[in-house]
């Protein structure tokens, strides 16, 4: 839903599918389909676009011992921009890192 909201900018269509993806990590978090999941939401949107790579990153920050999972461990190889978000979130929750400001390009 999220793909196809982005493809023909329905812009609450996207929001909703958003919220479902949210709480569908929430829930599914500890199965082997979250992986699946995750990894179906990094190749069907652009990088650029970072709803769903944000919920992606704050499931994994939150329930950290995802990184014991060896098809967790292949996604975060696989994208390294999720794997340093994972990494950077962790920094500024854990190690007093300042947030990333975001400036305009």
């Amino acid at each position: 839903m999220y793909e196809l909201a982005d493809k023909y900018d329905v812009a609450g269509l996207r929001h909703l599918a958003e919220e479902k993806f949210y709480r569908s990590c929430a829930a599914f978090w500890n199965t082997e389909q979250f992986a699946i999941a995750a990894e179906h939401a990094l190749v069907s949107t652009p990088e650029s676009d970072t709803g769903l790579r944000q919920v992606l990153c704050q499931t994994i920050t939150t329930h950290i011992k995802l990184l014991n999972v060896p098809s967790i461990v292949t996604l975060l190889h696989k994208h390294p921009d999720l794997m340093y978000s994972v990494l950077r979130r962790q920094a500024e929750e854990l190690g007093g890192l300042e947030p990333m400001v975001k400036t305009a390009s």
